[in-house]
């Protein structure tokens, strides 16, 4: 027998409760709730006559009611513009009373239903006046008090009382203010902002009234304002059912209506992506093609009503090509989400021309549609092989080169991901293919010292992506590189002098590859951080039977030398850090081909090497996500090695498990964020276990600073339509799960930056809003305010005590003992902080009142020591940057504050070749020597405020200059000295750098003068 059906599916409807009685009216029908249901217009005129008979103007009866001129059907006629209108009011009665879930149900999915229900919202109306009460199953709330039954009386009592000069003279009928006065009220609101306040009560009226020609334009322009809101605003006209009727309107050839359609649908796709099928159903991408190849989008400007700040009044844009160039940013984001991970939008796409209308925006001056364009390319052609080589055809992958020197960081990010998505393609591959391969590989490897760690960060999964493809020459690579690793020379523990290398062969039973006998231990070794912070932490014990290998690669204390290897079934192989570290202290990118012990030298040898230098990457993402590409490589490269190299797998014992070490040093994330990675279901967790930053003040250094531990969390990001300087991009999405058994920090070919999604999000977030910082009444316009005036109070206290000259030199106001010793002292320009940094750690103490503020572990590893210390933008939120004699700069932020955690904005390399001099390569290989209290220079910076660039200089025959702002570096000046640079300084006039050097000289460049011709003093 089956089952009965849910009574959830089943719709009762009755005239009345079970007390009461129906109504016996001679002029009203004798069923009077079903005519409610079935002709609502014809009882509903005939009731508010009946109620308002005394009113109505002179001629207006019961039976010129049954001659009102038009057909429903036909809302340009009375009879059909009082059914529009009914329609209109008794939704948006429905939308404003019911909850969400129940108004979809009754008035969204079946327009039989939907119909049914708005006719019983007028039965209730009219039953309640004969004492009746209607009763439905669903429950509705009481309606028929709502205030805009009063809306429907005007619009009827407007109507009727046109009627006999209508039918008896024949005058032309009066169109209903009604919807003109709706929009009114829903503009009314907009202006009134929307803080603490209920969601307007007109928004159904408004998509009602959008396929409507008279109103369409106003209704578009106030949706699109109202979407502008947030997401919440467009999941609130989803909910009202926005979608079809947006999407009818694509198939207008109005051209005005163009850039406020792709206003709104760039709202829509920011919030709900999945609505990418039914535009490629409804050929909806075909009108976003023509959009975007269409040089001449008509001008709509969609003024702001928030606060009284609009467009127009901002003198600081071309309104013309800022809001052209804005509309046609967003037609490239919607094609982006259309063929975003959807194979028939792609092929939809590709016939329609896309990469060559993409391609010939390339070099549009907006960044922003720069930046979309080369995404909409890098997902068009995303394992999809024909749009690749239609790419191929068109040189899609050359006139992607120049975008990886542009200005924008997000600009050369979005280049890097199209062209790393461009050689991931799993297709078969030809020599032509491969060839196309190498030539992607090896321009990307040029942006391995970008300023940019979102960049570098894109850099790691696009050069995967090539890795991926050519997996078995990559194993190869990684072997060779193994090998050559156990013939480098190292010091001896016992070398008596600084810098004196001792030819010391590792035990062949001792692998570089170090073996992790479960998938929860390889946590803690696996990053170049780990393998710094083991590195600090290791012990070099020489007692029998609890050896240690001599090299930096080898972490772990193993029970015997030849029981390192394991089985593959349990056990992971870990690169060791010898190998990153030759990388990256002994060579730099201009000279890779170089690299000491290496003999072999290939496309896949070069790529291998930047990966490595990657690896060891100052900002912790980017060397986290690196290490999961080598990992993998050598992971499968050891296994597959394995049946030569071992004979008899059952005489092999297992090494005892690795002793828990520190887990990753992560900088706690609270305000801007760094982009991190993130990888798809299939793919990798990031593994790294979160601890707090260290902020204990009353205490001493650490015994030892591998245990500082710090931590990235998600954070809130704000999306301002001007770009933020050391804004990296999105979160990383970290899994806490400690115990879950998988290929951890190995990579995956999902494996991602999330830089795509992050920028997405820009376009569900108000950009039509003032700025916060513009408002003259938010929280950080008086907080900066108040900086200001601080900073003008101490300036002029600064003068007085200039001029009173009250103070001795031999008056001491500050004494304390620092937790390390002090190595660089920066004072701040405004407040009475002073930052007192030792070999690799900062300590902030309040000069005043000999108070210790903030003290945390600056990241760099053991064998480097910060030289150089700048406060940069002092004169409002403070920045801190670092530089250590490894040539690596870190930014932090929220630093000596007792609420809030140090949070790392960003780091790069800034200097990449030290000069062997002054860095000797023992120096850089032995783990024995600590190379923090050996000579050198170090890097020195010097920081211009008014500009943002950055000099940097110390053990290197140059002065390298960066510009903070865009992230990139901007000349290399020679010293033409062949000793370090010690210190650096620039003019007022921005124009001359003074440059002291070891050799005791001091050397003036002049900025404005040609390359060859900089260096002016000496002459």
């Amino acid at each position: 027998m089956p089952l009965p059906p849910s009574m959830k599916n089943c719709i009762q409807l009755a005239a009345c409760e079970a007390t009461e009685l129906l109504p016996m009216i001679p002029d009203l029908p004798a069923d009077l709730f079903t005519s409610c249901l079935t002709t609502p217009i014809k009882i509903a005129l005939r009731w508010f006559c009946m109620q308002k008979s005394v009113r109505l103007v002179p001629g207006v009866t019961l039976d010129l009611i049954e001659k009102i001129p038009g057909r429903l059907n036909d809302r340009r006629t009375p009879l059909g513009e009082l059914n529009w209108i009914f329609t209109a009011i008794t939704d948006t009665i429905a939308w404003n009373v019911l909850p969400r879930d129940l108004f979809q149900k009754l008035f969204r999915q079946d327009l039989l239903v939907a119909s049914l229900f708005r006719n019983f919202l007028l039965a209730e109306r009219i039953m309640r006046s004969y004492n009746c009460t209607p009763v439905s199953s669903p429950r509705l709330p009481p309606t028929y008090m709502h205030a805009m039954w009063q809306a429907w009386d005007l619009a009827v009592d407007i109507c009727l009382s046109q009627l006999p000069t209508i039918i008896e003279e024949g005058t032309a009928f009066r169109h209903s203010p009604f919807f003109a006065e709706q929009l009114t009220a829903f503009q009314v609101w907009l202006t009134m902002g929307v803080e603490n306040r209920n969601p307007p009560e007109q928004l159904p009226i408004v998509l009602q009234v959008l396929l409507s020609q008279v109103h369409r334009l106003r209704a578009l322009d106030l949706l699109g304002r109202f979407l502008d809101l947030g997401p919440w605003a467009v999941s609130l006209a989803l909910s009202v059912g926005i979608f079809p009727y947006v999407l009818k309107l694509l198939q207008s050839s109005a051209r005005e209506l163009r850039p406020l359609l792709v206003f709104i649908w760039a709202k829509i796709l920011a919030v709900d992506s999945s609505c990418q099928a039914d535009l490629v159903k409804d050929n909806g991408h075909k009108y976003f093609l023509s959009v975007l190849a269409d040089p001449y989008m008509p001008l709509l400007k969609i003024l702001t009503v928030h606060s009284g700040y609009s467009w127009e009044n901002d003198s600081s844009c071309n309104m013309t090509e800022f809001v052209i160039a804005e509309h046609r940013t967003m037609t490239a984001f919607i094609l982006a989400v259309i063929v975003n991970n959807y194979n028939t939008g792609q092929e939809a796409c590709l016939q329609g021309n896309l990469i060559a209308i993409c391609l010939e925006q390339l070099n549009d001056p907006h960044p922003l549609l720069r930046q979309w364009v080369a995404i909409c390319l890098g997902r068009i052609w995303q394992n999809f092989d024909s749009a690749r080589w239609c790419g191929v055809r068109d040189s899609a992958h050359e006139k992607l080169y120049s975008l990886l020197s542009d200005s924008i960081p997000e600009v050369r990010c979005a280049a890097v991901f199209a062209l790393g998505t461009f050689v991931g393609n799993s297709a078969e591959r030809t020599d032509h293919s491969t060839t196309i391969d190498h030539n992607v590989a090896m321009m990307l490897a040029q942006l391995i010292n970008d300023g940019s760690p979102m960049v570098r960060k894109e850099l790691v999964v696009a050069l995967s992506h090539h890795v991926v493809q050519y997996e078995t020459n990559f194993c190869t690579v990684a072997l060779q590189f193994m090998e050559e690793e156990k013939n480098y020379a190292l010091p001896s523990p016992a070398a008596p002098e600084v810098g004196s290398l001792t030819p010391v062969r590792d035990n062949p039973c001792t692998p570089k590859l170090r073996s992790v006998s479960s998938y929860g231990n390889i946590r803690a070794v696996t990053t170049a951080r780990n393998l710094n912070k083991s590195l600090q932490n290791l012990s070099l014990n020489e007692e029998s039977g609890n050896s240690v290998a001599f090299s930096p690669g080898n972490l772990s204390t193993s029970s015997s030398a030849s029981s390192t290897l394991g089985s593959p079934e349990n056990e992971e192989y870990i690169l060791s850090f010898e190998t990153i570290d030759k990388m990256r202290r002994v060579s730099s990118y201009s000279s890779l081909t170089s690299l000491i012990g290496v003999s072999f030298n290939s496309i896949y040898t070069q790529i291998w090497r930047v990966l490595l230098h990657l690896a060891a990457d100052p900002y912790p993402d980017v060397s986290d996500l690196a290490m999961k590409v080598l990992n993998s490589i050598a992971y499968k490269a050891t296994v597959n090695a394995r049946p030569q190299r071992i004979l008899d797998t059952s005489s092999v014992t297992h090494s005892a498990p690795a002793s828990p070490t520190n887990k990753g040093m992560h900088i706690h994330q609270v305000g801007g964020s760094p982009p991190t990675a993130s990888t798809s279901s299939s793919s990798l967790t990031n593994d790294v276990t979160k601890q707090p930053v260290n902020r204990d003040i009353s205490s001493v250094r650490p015994a030892n600073v591998g245990n500082v531990g710090m931590q990235y969390t998600p954070h809130s990001h704000q999306f301002p339509r001007t770009r933020k300087m050391f804004d990296k991009g999105p979160d990383q999405i970290t899994d806490d799960t400690d115990d879950t058994v998988g290929p951890k920090n190995f990579m995956s070919a999902a494996m991602q930056t999330g830089f795509c999604d992050w920028s997405a999000k820009y376009f569900a977030q108000p950009v039509m809003k003032i700025p916060e910082e513009h408002d003259l009444e938010s929280q950080i316009r008086k907080e900066r305010e108040w900086r200001f005036l601080r900073n003008a109070r101490v300036r002029k206290q600064a003068q007085t005590i200039i001029q009173k000259g009250i103070s001795r030199l031999d008056d001491q106001i500050f004494l304390n003992r620092n937790p390390g010793m002090p190595s660089v002292v920066k004072f701040h320009p405004f407040t009475p902080c002073i930052a007192v940094a030792d070999k690799d750690s900062i300590c902030f103490w309040d000069w005043e009142k000999g108070e210790k503020l903030d003290y945390f572990h600056n990241g760099n590893p053991r064998y480097t020591r910060i030289t150089a210390m700048e406060y940069l933008n002092g004169q409002d939120c403070s920045l801190l940057l670092t530089a250590t004699d490894d040539g690596a700069i870190r930014v932090w932020k929220n630093f000596a504050d007792l609420e809030k955690n140090p949070e790392m904005v960003t780091a790069w390399q800034g200097l990449s070749d030290m000069l062997p001099t002054t860095r000797g390569l023992a120096r850089r290989v032995s783990i024995y020597l600590d190379r923090s209290k050996q000579g050198g220079a170090g890097m020195v910076v010097d920081w211009e405020q008014e500009t943002g660039l950055l000099m940097t200089s110390g053990d290197v025959r140059i002065i390298r200059i960066w510009d903070t702002d865009r992230e990139m570096k901007v000349q290399d000046i020679p010293t033409g000295a062949d000793s370090c640079v010690t210190s650096l300084s620039c003019d007022s006039h921005r124009s001359l750098i003074v440059a002291g050097l070891g050799d005791g000289s001091i050397r003036v460049y002049d900025r404005r003068m040609a390359l060859s011709e900089w260096f002016v003093y000496p002459d």
